[in-house]
């Protein structure tokens, strides 16, 4: 099952006629791939115990490899579910209304590899769930130095809780905020001057930083960010609005101040140049959701009790794992004798060409045909050899 959720992202259903015309038949005969199988699969692995049992021997796993994962990316994704089942609820996410159970991802801040997750009711909000995540975090022996974090996570609650227990954290502001709202008036005059233009990419932004107070107890650095592209945007939707008429002309100066601005909160003194780039990584998380929903099988979604989805998550996880590390070995700039013209091949890709490499089954061997460049070249850089042939008693899964 964990070839079938990195290889393919359909359904469980289409798992037995996968298998039926895949070389897994050979090496695992007795495998039952049925639609009643799997489901009993994934509640036994699903156990509370089994799940817990599997962190603990990834984190070591972790440990080992000298996969660093003391800079972490908070984030969750929703997980929409139309059955009935208790962890699907109603939720409003950033406006958008469905019914979902709600997944949280923890990885590290490199490479995006995955470091933990957990799931919650569809209508808890992020803001709820760091606390404990960081909890269940340290059962793992995982403390982070830094969190990188979107606005959703950001309240003086969770900013001191991560200031005491010696976590710097990076995260927007979200525009409802008492300390965005006091930025937002105290810096908007004075912003967009040339000694705060940043250059980012081919993005320019103003970028004016204050040490100021972000809870009750704890001071920190606050960054006031106008991007220039983004305010275009935002001028041309508010002039475009049915209601532009009605707005008096105090509101839409108002909102002319604050289209393109964002807001990021930091325990870290950043200089402008070092803030976006810093912030920015948190995009590795959402290569990583990506990853999981079209590649990894996470969705669609069609569970029935808590410990179906546990188990699911765990493929889920594993296969989202596998596929990043080959993503790593890929974009490895030591990693040379690329194809194409020396574009870089995805993982999509390479697992495309070595699916192109057939072979032939007799009684009593299978020989593989001859594999093409680009197999090959799969072969050579994770240091795999096609065997000229494979005798059926080896192939039996025994």
């Amino acid at each position: 099952m964990i070839l079938y959720y990195v290889l393919e992202n359909r359904s469980n259903t289409h798992a037995e006629d996968w298998y039926q015309s895949s070389f897994c038949r050979f090496l695992y005969p007795a495998a039952d791939l049925s639609s009643q199988r799997i489901s009993d699969l994934l509640h036994e692995i699903g156990r509370e115990e089994n799940w817990r049992r599997f962190f603990g021997a990834y984190i070591r796993w972790l440990n080992n490899t000298g996969v660093e994962y003391r800079k972490i990316i908070i984030d969750s994704t929703g997980l929409p579910n139309s059955v009935h089942f208790p962890l699907t609820a109603v939720s409003n996410h950033n406006g958008k209304v469905s019914n979902e159970v709600r997944l949280i991802f923890v990885v590290e801040e490199e490479i995006g590899l995955p470091i933990f997750m957990r799931y919650v009711e569809g209508s808890i909000i992020d803001i709820s769930t760091m606390v404990n995540t960081l909890h269940e975090l340290e059962e793992y022996a995982i403390e982070p130095e830094l969190a990188l974090m979107d606005a959703g996570y950001y309240s003086e609650t969770n900013t001191e809780y991560l200031m005491d227990n010696g976590v710097n954290f990076v995260c927007r502001v979200q525009s409802n905020r008492l300390t965005y709202k006091k930025m937002i008036e105290e810096n908007k005059e004075s912003l967009e001057r040339k000694e705060n233009l940043v250059r980012f990419g081919n993005r320019l932004l103003f970028i004016k930083k204050a040490w100021t107070s972000i809870s009750k107890k704890y001071n920190g650095w606050v960054y006031v960010c106008k991007d220039v592209a983004r305010q275009n945007l935002e001028e041309d939707r508010l002039l475009a609005r049915r209601d532009l008429q009605s707005l008096s002309m105090d509101e839409i100066y108002e909102e002319l101040a604050e289209d393109g601005t964002f807001v990021i909160v930091s325990t870290l003194e950043l200089s402008p140049d070092e803030l976006l780039p810093v912030y920015y990584t948190r995009q590795q998380i959402e290569q990583t959701f990506d990853l999981s929903k079209n590649d990894a099988d996470l969705l669609p979604l069609r569970i029935h009790s808590e410990e179906g989805l546990r188990g699911h998550l765990l493929l889920v996880f594993i296969a989202t794992v596998i596929r990043r590390q080959i993503e790593r070995i890929l974009n490895d700039p030591k990693t040379k004798g690329i194809p194409n013209k020396g574009k870089r091949m995805t993982t999509e890709t390479l697992l495309q060409n070595l699916g192109y490499q057939h072979a032939k089954v007799f009684s009593d061997q299978t020989i593989p045909q001859e594999a093409n460049s680009k197999a090959n070249f799969a072969y050579r850089v994770f240091g795999v050899k096609s065997p000229l042939s494979i005798p059926r008693e080896n192939s039996s899964g025994k």
